[in-house]
């Protein structure tokens, strides 16, 4: 019965709603829940549209195990909680990719960008926690420009020992040091 409501509640066409609202000022309103079936505004329409979408994208037996949900942020939670996977193993994969860089037959600049993508696809994985206290915003000793500094020196040293050939502490000391643009 959800479902249908969900569906009846995306047929914001003008004559059904007034059809709609004609029931509904017919009807007290403890006898239905015609109510729900109408979107007070645009937010809800959309939250309807949304777990309308969801719960048709599933095969009908798994959309019943959802339908008692009305809200599509909870459905979303119970979703995830019930089917989101575990990103360890591709966290680990990309680590170790991360850790033993190669250069093998690629140029400098692909073998750069292979890197980069990495460093990003895990920077989406595990981005830096951000502080929610409001403790950081007051911190006058620039604690997350230097762990940021850290973080870009870590990427250029990994980049350099992948290199072919690698590079000797002699060329690194005549080098200037070039921030990696991560």
């Amino acid at each position: 019965m959800t479902r249908f409501i969900v569906k009846i509640g995306l047929l914001k066409k003008p004559g059904f709603v007034a059809l709609l609202e004609l029931a509904r000022d017919k009807l007290d309103d403890s006898s239905t829940p015609l109510k729900l079936w109408i979107p007070c505004d645009e937010f809800a329409f959309l939250d309807v549209v949304r777990e309308s979408w969801i719960l048709s994208s599933m095969n009908n037996d798994l959309a019943e195990d959802f339908g008692y949900i009305d809200n599509v942020v909870e459905l979303w939670k119970e979703l995830n909680e019930r089917f989101g996977q575990s990103n360890g193993p591709l966290i680990y994969q990309l680590k170790k990719e991360i850790d033993n860089p190669n250069q093998e037959n690629m140029t400098i600049v692909t073998y750069y960008g292979k890197l980069k993508k990495l460093w990003d696809e895990m920077q989406n994985l595990r981005a830096f926690p951000t502080c929610t206290c409001g403790a950081l915003s007051k911190c006058s000793c620039l604690f997350l420009k230097k762990m940021a500094e850290f973080e870009e020196e870590d990427k250029m040293m990994k980049f350099l020992l992948g290199l072919n050939g690698g590079l000797t502490e002699q060329s690194l000391m005549c080098c200037p040091w070039i921030p990696c643009q991560a």
